[in-house]
């Protein structure tokens, strides 16, 4: 857990997803991979998604909306 921390600041996200099962199936994946890196890629992933989904709900705003403090950062 520690090694992942230094990957990820945020220890949060890194408890949501990193379940057991998913660790498991993740390291089946990636066999071929050393198992940290394959963690570190699979959380990277899910940040590089959320914060698009973030960007694409500030942007339907910024056409409805012109005020800025509704913005999520």
């Amino acid at each position: 857990m520690l090694i992942l921390l230094q990957f990820v600041g945020t220890s949060k996200l890194v408890l949501k997803i990193l379940n057991e099962n998913e660790v498991k199936t993740h390291i089946k994946r990636f066999k071929s991979y050393n198992w940290k890196i394959a963690l570190r890629q699979r959380i990277l992933k899910i940040i590089k998604y959320q914060n698009r989904r973030k960007e694409n709900y500030r942007k339907k705003y910024q056409k409805n909306n012109k005020s800025s403090h509704i913005y999520i950062r």
